[in-house]
């Protein structure tokens, strides 16, 4: 199969694939997403086969509009209405009761679906002109940085999906905060992102939890992501970091920072917008190393610092 690549001003083209039960990557606020029509379970698998995703890895769905969450949800408690109406559309992620008529396999057999409405203008016609909310994890090979460009997906799903859309960079550049409503005591927070615990407790006016173990009822929770290529290594202050650089052996070598470090090796400014980006040119790059400075301001970003840590484990 060859992957078109459209113009937002063939939207309506795209979506005939949705319908054909083909998949389309299309770029929403946070990273691009892998579409296909939540509706039609041969399409879905089709998502697993391209991206090599275990099926035990829940997807999130993508509504356009506030009334087709009906469509895939059940018995949505009051907090869901509350923090959609503060956060929808946006980065929001919200974990609830899966309707009778999505396919099992959308949530990797559990009885919760995740959903969210993008914000991206794109991504909102789109799913619109699709007719149907569409499940899409982000568009690229499980374990590679997610793609931020139409780019990153070519690099790595050509051939395998019929389009993209391609409306430039992402604006937020990692995923969705996920918040699971229904299947602890407490609100928990399963992935931090640009939605932060303190907006979401303001909202609520309750104490929410981070997820710490057990239970797979969103992406991430189980398998390795964001992995570079290259040997991971963090540094939390610049007078440590500066001392490895003059004592370790030479190599071809990354370095992400938000102040620009000089040196004989490839840096790169370190931000969530720019991360995956940048570990993506660390691999065209053949860097055997990659170090991160991660500054107070670095270590205060929660989501910022959960994909670090995650890509780093190991």
């Amino acid at each position: 199969m060859e992957t078109e690549i459209l113009t937002p001003k063939q939207i309506d083209q795209a979506a005939a694939w949705i319908k054909k039960g083909e998949l389309v990557a299309f770029p929403t606020e946070t990273v691009y997403g892998l579409g296909a029509s939540i509706f039609n379970e041969e399409a879905m698998a089709k998502i697993f086969v391209a991206k090599g995703r275990p099926r035990d890895n829940p997807l999130i769905a993508h509504v356009a509009s506030l009334e087709a969450v009906s469509q895939i949800a059940v018995d949505l408690p009051e907090t869901f209405y509350l923090l959609a109406r503060r956060f929808f559309p946006g980065p929001l992620t919200l974990v609830v009761l899966r309707h009778p008529k999505v396919p099992a396999l959308a949530s990797a057999d559990l009885p919760t679906i995740a959903l969210r409405q993008p914000s991206h203008p794109v991504a909102q016609e789109f799913i619109k002109a699709a007719g149907v909310p569409l499940v899409a994890p982000s568009a690229n090979l499980s374990g590679n940085p997610s793609g931020t460009t139409a780019c990153h997906v070519l690099e790595d799903l050509r051939g395998k999906i019929a389009a993209i859309i391609d409306a430039g960079p992402c604006s937020i550049g990692i995923e969705s905060t996920v918040l699971d409503l229904v299947s602890f005591e407490r609100p928990t927070i399963l992935r931090p992102g640009q939605i932060t615990k303190e907006q979401i407790e303001g909202v609520l006016g309750q104490e929410v939890v981070y997820y710490s173990k057990g239970r797979r009822a969103s992406p991430g929770m189980r398998y390795r992501h964001y992995a570079p290529q290259a040997i991971v290594k963090l540094f939390f202050e610049e007078e440590k970091l500066r001392a490895y650089l003059e004592s370790a052996f030479p190599c071809r070598r990354l370095v992400l920072s938000q102040d620009k470090i000089e040196g004989p090796f490839l840096h790169l400014p370190l931000s969530a917008q720019t991360l995956y980006a940048s570990l993506r040119k660390g691999d065209e790059e053949r860097c055997e190393e990659l170090l991160l400075l991660c500054s107070k301001a670095i270590l205060a970003d929660v989501g910022l610092m959960n994909r670090i840590t995650k890509m780093a484990e190991g």
